[in-house]
């Protein structure tokens, strides 16, 4: 009789990281729609630091669990790579979603306007979103080879200039394109 590729409990812990990974693009989407809903901070301060920070931070956020955890399924420094693009793609659908069905609504009587929205969130912001959080991934793969050589334990510390970097990429896309459509 054949063997399985996978075993049940080998499959199990392949799809730990996975399911991780989409957690923490649910609560990236989850924080980023109350961030949006509740800006008090002032609207620019939050559109550009605010809510980059806490998109950025949760987007990987499974991913930190699970080193901190110690590392312990995740496999390699690409794994974790493909795990934070994962993350940022479910999280650039679900905030897409959320823009094509609540926040572009009163532009859905321009049908043309609407569809070129759509596109450009389905492209350019796609492409924003994975490209942050592979800065992230960067910071997070190093901490995952001084965890496995056993030079320490994770800590938020040692990924804060990715953060930086991150939420600077974001948040500067962010303010170019308040910028471009402010109105004169």
């Amino acid at each position: 009789m054949e063997q399985p590729l996978l075993s049940n409990r080998s499959l199990k812990v392949s799809l730990i990281p996975l399911f991780y990974a989409l957690g923490g693009a649910f609560f990236a989407s989850l924080g980023a729609f109350i961030e949006e809903g509740s800006i008090s901070f002032g609207f620019v301060l939050g559109l550009v630091v605010i809510g980059p920070v806490i998109e950025e931070v949760l987007k990987p956020f499974g991913i930190i669990i699970l080193l901190e955890k110690g590392a312990l399924y995740l496999r390699s420094k690409a794994h974790i790579f493909w795990l934070c693009v994962a993350a940022a793609l479910v999280f650039s659908l679900l905030e897409n979603l959320l823009y094509a069905y609540l926040y572009l609504l009163p532009y859905f009587k321009y049908p043309h306007l609407y569809m070129e929205t759509l596109i450009y969130r389905y492209t350019v912001c796609v492409l924003l979103h994975i490209s942050a959080t592979s800065v992230m991934a960067m910071g997070l793969m190093r901490q995952f080879v001084l965890i496995k050589n056993n030079k320490g334990s994770f800590l938020l510390e040692n990924i804060t200039p990715y953060i930086f970097a991150a939420v600077a990429i974001h948040g500067s896309y962010n303010f170019i394109a308040y910028m471009l459509s402010a109105k004169p």
